[in-house]
């Protein structure tokens, strides 16, 4: 099918419990008395904004926020609305070799089995958060040198429900492992956009439809679009921008995708990157394939293949990855109603 891959591993079981949290950020809570007030864990944190004051106000009156690992820009905009929400945490993850902790500590684990012992789930539930969704990256099929391992996604209520879980000293002291695990990562903030359940979500009707040795799986694209589309002097385009040439680009497949039984999981466009590099990602795409041998039949097919110099006019720098994921619960939004796969 001409298609590269680039393999991160087998299979394996998935970590999961990424939320793209600690990295180097410290918020210290505290009253005019000069005693400090930790504001508990609770759905109710969203409820009220002046929670953000009391989490900010330092004895001295100043916020105590240290980034430095975080993208200062999209920290001030969380922070400027702190209760609107939900939101969805995007975290992609590649591991230490070795565990490297901040304090020095002699150890034997490797990076992965340190970030195992990161599991934030009691307090993303006690915000109202839930992780929705969670896979090891099966294959790489584009982008730079970087190889992903893991995937998760959180919904937290609103940003400051995710601010207070940082600073809750307990937390604290579980994402120690988590740092010393994690060699790179990109965080996103992502809004959810509405989408109708699929119609045949099992894909039982697809024309390769999934099999034990042939399973269903994820198409995952992390994309950052060209302002214009590049379109080579030959190409007679139009001037757009790259999300219209992706748009072209797609729009080109949809008719094979759908009689293939392939689906959107998922559209995520990205609110600002909290931790990264200096890239500014735009949108992340997780399609629902049927099957490899209903992947392979999409990239084969000549309309798709026709229509690719858009992708590349399209796309300033990319990731693609294949996912068997071991929890998929992102919510379908249309018309006011909610489903899960």
């Amino acid at each position: 099918m001409g298609t590269a891959f680039k393999s991160s591993s087998s299979r394996r079981s998935p970590l999961g419990w990424m939320v793209g949290a600690v990295l180097a950020l410290t918020v210290v809570a505290g009253c005019g008395d000069g005693a400090a007030e930790q504001l508990q864990l609770s759905p109710d944190l969203c409820h009220d904004p002046d929670n953000m004051t009391i989490l900010l106000d330092s004895p001295d009156g100043d916020a105590v926020i240290s980034t430095d690992q975080f993208n200062d820009e999209q920290v001030e905009r969380m922070i400027a609305a702190p209760v609107d929400g939900p939101f969805y945490m995007f975290n992609v993850m590649e591991y230490r070799e070795s565990a490297e902790y901040t304090d020095g500590r002699d150890t034997d684990l490797t990076g992965r089995e340190a970030t195992d012992l990161y599991n934030p789930s009691e307090f993303i539930t006690a915000l109202g958060g839930r992780t929705v969704y969670e896979a090891e990256v099966d294959n790489q099929i584009d982008g730079d040198d970087i190889v992903w391992e893991s995937i998760s996604i959180v919904e937290f209520p609103c940003s400051l429900a995710y601010f207070a879980m940082l600073a809750d000293p307990d937390y604290q002291a579980r994402a120690i492992h988590e740092t010393a695990g994690i060699a790179e990562r990109i965080t996103i903030v992502t809004e959810l956009t509405p989408l109708p359940a699929p119609g045949d979500p099992e894909q039982t009707n697809a024309a390769f439809p999934p099999t034990p040795e042939d399973p269903a799986f994820d198409l995952i694209h992390v994309m950052d679009f060209h302002d214009i589309a590049q379109y080579g002097p030959d190409a007679d385009e139009p001037e757009r921008t790259g999300r219209e040439a992706w748009q072209q680009y797609q729009t080109g497949g949809t008719g094979v995708s759908v009689e293939l039984g392939h689906y959107p999981t998922a559209i995520l466009e990205v609110q600002g990157v909290l931790a990264g590099d200096d890239r500014t990602w735009d949108q992340v795409q997780m399609i629902h394939m049927s099957s490899m041998a209903g992947f392979e039949a999409l990239l084969d097919d000549s309309t798709r293949q026709d229509g690719r110099y858009h992708r590349y006019a399209a796309l300033q720098h990319n990731y693609s990855m294949i996912t068997y994921p071991a929890l998929s619960q992102i919510p379908y939004l249309f018309g006011g109603s909610e489903s899960t796969r």
